[in-house]
């Protein structure tokens, strides 16, 4: 589906976790449905693309929506190449065979550690972060250099457009109950093949 309003270009398609905005990549986690030909998308990412406000009352089962500005910010402005470029390929390497979620997922990591001051203020200083120890092996082991996918690169855009999959996680590990952030953090959530901690 697409639609064209003033200087908005929407599109969703059925399956999809996401819509696209102008370029943008907005997350929406209850998914894009076809149900008897009619196909129905999440109204937060809607209102998002819209510049606009929802408000939800669940007591009274109510949604506001608040006009906005008319329009989001367009993917070439919004969205830092380099930031883009080093996000989808930490994804690539850390969660190249799990769901859009689990990859989603790598880069709220990433994101937490960013608006933390105990991590560095740049999505690259997050990713070849050596303080303590590595971070990030593939940073360090070569495998950041292959190139990412095009569901990577969907990931990393989610991810920095503020889809968020594991709340305040800071560490993720495949080991499991072998690792430090499993000894020394609290557990958060696994997804697909990597636990999450906070």
């Amino acid at each position: 589906m697409k639609i064209l309003a003033s200087d908005l270009l929407i599109t969703a398609s059925a399956g999809d976790c996401f819509i696209t905005a102008n370029g943008r990549y907005l997350y929406a986690p209850g998914l894009c449905r076809m149900i008897n030909g009619v196909l129905y998308v999440p109204l937060r990412p809607l209102a998002k693309a819209y510049g606009s406000v929802v408000l939800w009352l669940s007591y009274t089962k109510t949604v506001f929506l608040f006009p906005g500005s008319g329009s989001i910010e367009p993917g070439g402005t919004f969205y830092k190449e380099s930031d883009v470029y080093w996000m989808s390929r930490i994804i690539s390497a850390e969660a190249r065979g799990e769901s859009m979620t689990g990859k989603i997922a790598v880069g709220n990591v990433v994101m937490n550690r960013l608006r933390l001051p105990a991590f560095p203020d740049s999505v690259y200083g997050v990713i070849f972060d050596r303080r303590g120890a590595v971070q990030f092996t593939p940073a360090y082991s070569g495998a950041i250099n292959a190139a990412p996918g095009q569901d990577c690169v969907i990931a990393a855009k989610l991810a920095l457009d503020g889809a968020d999959v594991v709340g305040g996680s800071l560490f993720f590990s495949s080991s499991h109950a072998g690792c430090w952030a499993a000894r020394n953090r609290p557990f958060v959530k696994t997804i697909g093949n990597h636990s999450f901690y906070g």
